[in-house]
């Protein structure tokens, strides 16, 4: 079987990825279920990388009319992306309120302390 050098460089990267994402959760940075599910995610494009006709095969059970692979890639990347774009922006809103919400109680804290000084 031969192999491309796309394909050996997706390898490369894809063991790194698992890695890493197998490390942040022994430290306990990703959940169980996020772990499972990157996991999974970058197996799924292992499988598409060195057998690309799985998601030909893929497309065609689906209904896609070109049946190709690439397509449903795609289609499916487009709304996972915004998605995940909406929970990043949900996520950096709530951290800011929170921050907002320290600095105020520090400062109140500082101006009631000050008071008393004086």
């Amino acid at each position: 079987m031969d192999f491309n050098i796309l394909q050996i460089a997706l390898l490369i990267f894809i063991v790194f990825v698992l890695l890493r994402v197998l490390k942040r959760f022994r430290n306990n940075d990703v959940t169980f279920k996020e772990w499972l599910l990157w996991s999974l995610f970058w197996l799924v494009v292992l499988v598409a990388t060195f057998l690309p006709q799985s998601t030909d095969f893929l497309a065609k059970k689906i209904g896609l009319e070109t049946g190709r692979g690439v397509d449903l890639a795609v289609y499916a990347s487009i709304p996972i992306l915004f998605y995940l774009i909406f929970k990043v922006i949900a996520k950096l809103d709530k951290i800011q309120q929170n921050q907002t919400k320290i600095v105020r109680h520090l400062a109140i804290k500082n101006f009631s302390e000050k008071e008393k000084k004086e």
